[in-house]
Order: structure tokens, then sequence, then C-alpha cells
């Protein structure tokens, strides 16, 4: 009798050792696929931030060369009337 006594709770605490592991496994793996979605979305957030910041520099910078055009063209015109006016081409105006 004695041998069959302790022959079952090793038996159950085997088992008990085997669920504990796999409970703690599936926790590990729910545990770590919430962390890697939620730096994804972090990351993607990030990433469009910066996106957005490169667009709004772009388009500033775009900004201030059509300034600079259009007062390039601004000094310029003047010059390119006056010069039609007294029987210039404006083709030939440099």
């Amino acid at each position: 009798m004695r041998g069959n006594s302790t022959a079952k709770p090793v038996f159950m605490n085997r088992h008990v050792v085997w669920v504990v592991l796999v409970v703690g496994l599936a926790i590990t793996a729910a545990a770590t696929s919430n962390m890697k979605s939620s730096i994804e979305v972090m990351a993607e957030k990030d990433f469009a931030d910066h996106c957005g910041e490169i667009q709004a520099k772009i388009s500033d910078r775009m900004e201030e060369h059509v300034r600079i055009l259009q007062s390039g063209a601004d000094f310029l015109m003047p010059q390119i009337w006056l010069h039609a006016k007294r029987g210039g081409s404006i083709r030939n105006v440099r």
C-alpha cells in the first residue's frame, strides 16, 4: 500500500507542473503579442509624425522659393515691358 500512496502524488505533481508550464507559456505568448502590437502602433504613429514634419518643412521651403521667384519676376517685368514699348522683342530681353 505504501508504494501506491506515494506514486499517486508524484504522478499528480507531474501533471500540475505541466499544466503550470503550459499556462505560463500561454500567458507569456499573449503578453508578447500584446506588447508587439503596442510597439507597432507607437512606431507607426512616430513615423506618421516624422512624415508630417518633413512634409511641413518641404511645403515651407517651396513657399519660400515661390516668393523668391515671384519677387524676381516682379523685378524683371517692368524692364521687359519698357523694352517692349521701345519696339524691342520680349524674346530678346536678357
